[in-house]
């Protein structure tokens, strides 16, 4: 069994993700990811247009089982929802040209300091 959790926090001024206690345990098996994504406000049609390049330009990605951008009942919050392959999938998606381009632009609309959850299929 795999798993992995870890926090990660956009920091604005570097314009980049900072990973934050990350902990391995196990082998690798199929990987799934829950990421909130903490609107500061209402999403816009420009935050609708990164948001919709991110998912379709991953769901191409090798590797990716699904990845689905989804909100709470209510609408509040919102979260991308991932199955990956592999932990090696995963990290190709976190280095791919589009992530490292897109997710910056995102964060700039979202509130610091997420924590984002891997998790494996435990039974």
């Amino acid at each position: 069994m795999y798993s992995l959790t870890y926090m990660i926090t956009y920091d604005v001024e570097c314009e980049k993700f900072l990973p934050h206690n990350l902990k391995m345990e196990g082998s690798t098996t199929m990987i799934k990811v829950v990421a909130p994504q903490p609107f500061k406000e209402a999403i816009t049609p420009e935050v609708k247009a990164l948001l919709e390049e991110m998912i379709a330009a991953t769901r191409k990605e090798d590797g990716c089982i699904s990845y689905e951008l989804c909100k709470t009942i209510d609408g509040e919050e919102y979260a991308f929802i991932e199955q990956w392959e592999t932990q090696e999938a995963l990290d190709a998606h976190m280095n791919s040209e589009h992530f490292k381009r897109l997710i910056p632009q995102i964060g700039a609309f979202q509130n610091p300091g997420k924590k984002v959850n891997v998790y494996t299929v435990y039974l």
